[in-house]
């Protein structure tokens, strides 16, 4: 005696669908490695160092703006900054 084939299976002893595989990757047109490397390593890092010691720079200012004045100092370095305007709020020259 067989046992019964479920009603799922795929009928005429057939298989499920392979998904598509994609193709292999082939290798790109041969370059000196040290000429394109050391351009992007010196340049993106010189870069990298001084934007770190920018936002490093204005971190700075602003907790010591806030740790002298509170909320009310880091105020005044915004407007001084980006409004052009003294702590009393009058146009700076």
């Amino acid at each position: 005696m067989t046992a019964p084939v479920p009603a799922t299976a795929p009928q005429g002893g057939g298989t499920a669908p392979q998904p598509a595989r994609s193709p292999a990757r082939r290798p790109g047109p041969a370059r000196p490695g040290w000429v394109a490397s050391a351009a992007a390593s010196s340049a993106g890092g010189a870069v990298d160092e001084g934007a770190g010691v920018l936002l490093g720079l204005v971190v700075w200012l602003v907790t010591l703006a806030y740790i002298r004045d509170s909320w009310g100092g880091v105020r005044d370095l915004a407007r001084a900054k980006f409004l052009n305007k003294g702590a009393d709020g009058e146009e700076l020259p």
